[in-house]
């Protein structure tokens, strides 16, 4: 049961990337090399990379616990295969970050990261309780309320890495705690909300659009503004390269929050992955993006708002 449960996983993964358009094989291959390539510049460039590191992988597996899936393993498996299915997918997700954690010999991370996927094979993240977590985002539901209850734990430890680059006088280090943050406000844009959140405005494509955008420019500012306010205050001369790096990570959200209009009401298409994964690696092309993705975002949006 438990060979066809992840033969039946790795059968839908490949039905989902065909339907996206593309190859499978390229994109585990793509995948293995952007991972490479990625570690082996965290470890050289960022001086606190284990922890970056350990924290990434452990983020993983706790998303893959989601509540729907956890429920239905125990509805369908034996506790003892649950168990060892909850095992299994936490140290194949663990085991890359365990290889490069022991080729740069960070052998006591390389343990905490063992032990914490084994305990987090008998934990259930989405478990329902009474707390709910306040949000200053509920005046303009819907990305920002939902996406920080679910990343809230990215955001405290973006602040100790703001801490850690003052303590070390590590201003790269203190850039990526704020850029981290924004990524992630850019991930709440890549789901698509149900068709009634769009017709209930009262507003035409473009109006709506500008709303939208002025969200994004106060939510993501309200959650990294502690950590620029550091920045300035400890690096002073960098000001320039602090607001300007911050004004790009809004462009950044506005292109993924596009691209999610411009594919409305369906999921974002390979199109629109391809083109945010480009813009990673070369942005002066978002002159060129923004524009067709905005042309877009208001054919999709003129079906449901006039």
């Amino acid at each position: 049961m438990i060979k066809e449960y992840f033969k039946l996983q790795y059968k839908m993964t490949n039905r989902h990337l065909i339907e996206f358009g593309i190859n499978p094989i390229l994109v585990y291959l793509a995948s293995v090399f952007l991972f490479y390539q990625l570690s082996i510049k965290l470890f050289n460039d960022v001086e606190y990379a284990p922890v970056i590191y350990t924290f990434l992988s452990l983020s993983f597996i706790v998303k893959i616990a989601q509540e729907s899936k956890i429920n239905f393993l125990k509805s369908v498996f034996t506790k003892a295969d649950f168990i060892k299915i909850r095992l299994l997918e936490n140290f194949l997700i663990a085991i890359p970050f365990l290889f490069f954690l022991i080729y740069y010999k960070e052998l006591i991370f390389s343990f905490l990261l063992v032990i914490i996927s084994f305990l987090f094979a008998f934990v259930n993240f989405n478990s329902k309780a009474k707390f709910t977590l306040k949000t200053p985002f509920y005046k303009y539901p819907f990305e920002f309320c939902i996406g920080f209850r679910k990343t809230f734990l990215v955001n405290i430890f973006a602040f100790f890495l703001c801490f850690m680059a003052i303590k070390v006088d590590n201003f790269g280090l203190g850039v990526f705690s704020f850029l981290l943050i924004q990524l992630t406000c850019l991930l709440f844009y890549t789901e698509p909300e149900n068709n009634y959140f769009v017709w209930i405005y009262s507003m035409n494509s473009k109006e709506f659009i500008r709303y939208k955008f002025r969200i994004i420019v106060l939510y993501s500012s309200i959650l990294c503004l502690p950590i620029i306010i550091n920045l300035l205050i400890f690096f002073p001369t960098e000001y320039a390269l602090i607001i300007g790096i911050l004004c790009l990570s809004y462009l950044f959200i506005l292109t993924a929050m596009l691209s999610k209009y411009a594919a409305f009401p369906d999921k974002i298409t390979i199109r629109e992955v391809v083109i945010l994964a480009f813009l990673a690696w070369f942005p002066p092309i978002l002159i060129l993006v923004i524009p067709y993705l905005y042309l877009e975002s208001v054919k999709k949006l003129n079906t449901f708002l006039k």
